[in-house]
């Protein structure tokens, strides 16, 4: 006869009371003793897994912080390097100017912000044409009077004004609106109150909404609102040159556009200080204001064309 194999579990409360007793099947037991085993090998791996997840969870959000952290400072870096980048340009175009005008040239070099501009070693831009070195190049029927430093009325057929082109150059400065000189350069009688004052640019009436016009190619180096110049568009030309155009109503073009001579930049308007709508148009060498009238040159019927330019109320 077989005998059963059994495992019998006795459980006593106490000397007087009457024990208990569990028979089991041998195997039973031992399938609760492997359950038993699993479950433990199962609780202690899950803490284990738990425990390297969430550690690597924090690592991946340190990971990620940093990144951030690493980011925002080669964005600072990047544009510090930039500015410096411009910073060495200007020096290294400042030291080329000054080694041409200490190269063996004739007479001493220019001594105010203007003569640099309209001598042989300004950029070739801002020369004054000499109309000696050109033959003539438009016809009579388009010519102005000799000798006028304002701004020439514009055609009531074309509503184009008045350029000049330097020499050996296909291109050049250009008025940025048609219009009437009604302030020039230098000083003059405040037209806000009593006593002079030095006027710093050119100021050209039109009508509100007429477009004005980048005066030669360059980038936007600021635009921005001033309690006196109003609404108002900077632009840099290279070698320390920059225009103003202020007093505008709408501005057409962002901080660091690329412009040419005659892109849009705004329209006239009335912002600031003003007592009617023109522009206030103002260059300036090195931040020293000069003449626009010396940029654009002396009127020569041999090098004037005309440039249209059309009106926003058109």
């Amino acid at each position: 006869m077989k005998v059963k194999k059994t495992v019998t579990v006795t459980f006593m409360s106490g000397p007087t009371e009457k024990a208990k007793q569990w028979t089991f099947p041998r195997w039973l037991f031992h399938a609760f003793f492997v359950l038993g085993l699993l479950l433990v090998t199962g609780g202690i791996s899950l803490v284990f897994f738990y425990v390297h997840e969430a550690q690597q969870l924090v690592t991946y959000r340190r990971l990620i912080r940093e990144t951030a952290e690493q980011k925002t400072h080669l964005d600072t870096y990047r544009k510090e390097l930039e500015k410096l980048e411009a910073q060495l340009s200007e020096v290294n175009l400042l030291d080329g100017q000054i080694r041409q005008m200490t190269s063996g040239q004739e007479g001493a070099p220019p001594s105010s912000p203007t003569e640099n501009i309209i001598s042989p070693v300004s950029p070739p831009a801002f020369q004054t044409p000499n109309s000696s070195e050109h033959p003539q190049t438009s016809s009579s029927e388009n010519s102005p009077s000799a000798g006028s430093s304002t701004l020439p009325s514009p055609s009531p057929e074309t509503k184009g004004i008045r350029f000049f082109l330097p020499p050996e150059q296909g291109f050049g400065w250009a008025f940025p609106l048609p219009g009437w000189e009604t302030s020039p350069f230098g000083k003059r009688k405040s037209p806000l109150g009593d006593g002079e004052e030095f006027h710093t640019g050119l100021d050209i009436a039109q009508s509100e909404g007429a477009r004005v016009i980048a005066a030669a190619g360059g980038s936007v180096l600021e635009v921005g609102k001033a309690e006196d110049y109003g609404r108002y568009v900077l632009l840099y030309h290279g070698r320390g040159v920059t225009t103003l155009y202020a007093h505008l109503g709408e501005i057409l073009v962002h901080a660091g556009d690329l412009v040419d001579r005659g892109t849009p930049i705004g329209f006239v308007g009335m912002s600031g200080l003003t007592n009617g709508p023109h522009l206030h148009f103002e260059v300036r060498y090195f931040g020293v204001p000069v003449d626009p009238a010396t940029i654009m040159g002396e009127p020569d019927p041999r090098k004037v064309q005309e440039m249209t330019v059309d009106s926003r109320n058109e």
